[in-house]
C-alpha cells in the first residue's frame, strides 16, 4: 500500500529545472539593474533635460506609487522608497488627455495600461480597451494629464529600470520591468 507522502508510489516524479521556474523562459540572465548612484545621476539628468519626469514604484505584491520627480527633490523622495521595489522613469504625462484617449479609442487590437492625474493631484491607472473609450472620457474628464502605455511587457519602453537595493546596498529582488 502507497503511504500518502511517498511521491514516486504514487506515479509523481520530480525532473530537475535546472533553474528557478520562473527563469525557464526567461532570456535575460543579467541581474536587475540596482538603482546606485550612476541610476540615480541618470534620473537627475532626466530631470534636467525635461523638466520633471514620473517614477512608478513597484512593490510587494505590485503595490505601486507614482512620483513626480522635479529638480531638488531626488534626495528627499529617495528617502521615502521601499526597499527591493522596482523602479520605472517614465516620461511627464501628456496634458492633451483627448488626445490619449483618441489613441485608445482608435486601436481596437490593443490593452493598455492608462494612468493620469486626477484634479486634486492623485495618481490613477486603469486597463483600457477601446471599447472603454466612453467610459474614459467621463473619468478623465477632469484629469491634468494622462499616459497610455500598451499592457504587454515587451512592448513596455520606460525611460530607466532599476531594483532599489536594500540599505548595505545589495540587491535581493529578481524584479524585472
Amino acid at each position: 500500500m502507497a503511504r500518502p507522502w511517498n511521491a514516486r508510489a504514487l506515479g509523481l516524479f520530480a525532473i530537475p529545472a535546472g533553474d528557478a521556474m520562473w527563469s525557464l523562459d526567461d532570456d535575460d540572465d543579467d541581474p536587475p539593474r540596482p538603482a546606485d548612484e550612476a541610476f540615480w545621476g541618470e534620473v537627475a539628468e532626466l530631470v534636467g533635460e525635461r523638466g520633471s519626469v514620473l517614477l512608478e514604484e513597484v512593490g510587494v505584491r505590485n503595490a505601486e506609487r507614482w512620483h513626480r520627480l522635479r529638480t531638488g527633490e531626488l534626495g528627499e523622495l529617495r528617502r521615502h522608497l521601499t526597499p527591493r521595489a522596482g523602479l520605472l522613469v517614465w516620461p511627464e504625462l501628456d496634458v492633451d488627455v483627448q488626445e490619449v484617449l483618441r489613441t485608445i479609442r482608435d486601436d481596437d487590437d490593443r490593452m493598455y495600461v492608462l494612468v493620469w492625474e486626477d484634479r486634486d493631484g492623485h495618481f490613477r491607472k486603469a486597463l483600457a480597451r477601446s471599447e472603454d473609450h466612453l467610459d474614459l472620457y467621463l473619468r478623465l474628464a477632469q484629469a491634468r494629464g494622462a499616459m497610455a502605455n500598451s499592457f504587454y511587457a515587451h512592448e513596455h519602453h520606460p525611460l530607466l529600470a532599476a531594483v532599489l537595493p536594500d540599505d548595505d546596498g545589495v540587491v535581493r529582488s529578481d524584479w524585472r520591468p
